[in-house]
């Protein structure tokens, strides 16, 4: 990273250039990462109707910094770094009630490691993650899993798009023990009429994301609210498929408010959270020949607007009504 940063006053109106800051520090460093990941699966088919799955994996990452006081790099830099090995096992079952009936269930490990700007005393974030559901599918398929994933360390990696809760756009950010659990659903089917096939996909997630600890160190409560999760998101897509290649679709999305930094529920502030949105998206595909397609898309059909972030630097909107014309070609 080398970003100079051009400053300007706002005087009547208009921008007036007042100078530039040379980069120095967080704003003039070199991070380099290493990694290495390697995995082991086993299926073990115990009978007819129960499959389980088995799976080990090690992920060993190495990351350091080299950060510069001058803009032409000359003095010796501040240097950190971190090393981590992770060993992560796996594994899961699922078992068949019925032909069309099926029961599922698994337990793994994760980790996401931390960025280059990590010290050496810093640990990655680490989870254990559990899922159980069941599935159903037949003229209409439904799926239904719920998921609980408890968090050890859970860690924001902060950079000038995605700052962290603590404002900072470099390094990483651990803001401690915390349980994400909610419950993933969908329904599918297809109806005809006449030449027309109408298919039907809706998809719901609903997340309760919190600290479960006090973090004394960072000022965080158990109960307070992660920042980035929606608590509900929904998809429903219907479409119009016909015999002569010409597909139509109609999908609406929706995506809750959501906590900028951790614990908005807790203070209550409009500018610490973004706001829920409703987008219609429409899409017709018309195939020429086996290689060609065109399309048209119209996206945010109804011009809805709302403040989907507001990080970096202030509030930023949703994509506007959007329509685009194209051709796909394949060969």
């Amino acid at each position: 990273r080398y970003q100079p940063e051009a400053l300007y006053d706002q005087i009547n109106g208009s921008l007036v250039y007042a100078g530039v800051i040379e980069p120095t520090g967080s704003d003039n460093r070199l991070e380099d990462a290493n990694a290495l990941s390697a995995w082991v699966t086993d299926t073990w088919q115990f009978n007819d109707a129960l499959t389980f799955n088995l799976a080990m994996r090690v992920e060993d990452v190495e990351s350091s910094r080299r950060q510069y006081s001058d803009p032409d790099r000359a003095t010796a830099p501040t240097e950190r770094g971190n090393s981590n090995i992770e060993w992560l096992p796996g594994i899961s079952a699922a078992y068949q009630l019925t032909p069309n009936l099926q029961v599922l269930a698994g337990v793994h490990r994760g980790v996401s490691p931390l960025g280059g700007g990590a010290q050496e005393f810093e640990e990655p974030e680490t989870s254990v993650n559990y899922e159980a559901g069941v599935r159903f599918a037949g003229d209409v398929f439904v799926e239904a899993i719920a998921f609980y994933s408890d968090f050890d360390n859970k860690t924001e990696n902060c950079s000038n798009a995605n700052p962290c809760s603590n404002g900072a756009t470099a390094g990483a950010f651990t803001t401690g023990e915390a349980v994400i659990s909610g419950i993933e659903m969908r329904v599918g089917t297809e109806f005809s009429f006449a030449n027309i096939q109408a298919p039907l996909d809706i998809a719901y997630t609903y997340t309760d994301a919190q600290v479960s600890e006090d973090n004394l160190v960072q000022g965080f409560a158990d109960g307070d609210q992660l920042a980035s999760v929606p608590e509900n998101a929904l998809s429903i897509r219907l479409g119009l498929e016909t015999a002569i290649g010409w597909n139509n679709y109609l999908v609406v999305k929706y995506i809750d408010e959501m906590c900028v930094s951790i614990g908005c529920n807790q203070d209550g502030d409009a500018f610490n959270r973004t706001d829920d949105l409703w987008v219609t998206d429409l899409v017709s595909r018309y195939a020429v020949d086996e290689r060609t397609t065109v399309f048209a898309k119209i996206e945010n059909a109804f011009d809805e607007q709302a403040i989907v972030s507001r990080e970096p630097d202030g509030a930023r909107p949703n994509k506007p009504f959007t329509a685009s014309l194209g051709v796909q070609y394949t060969f």
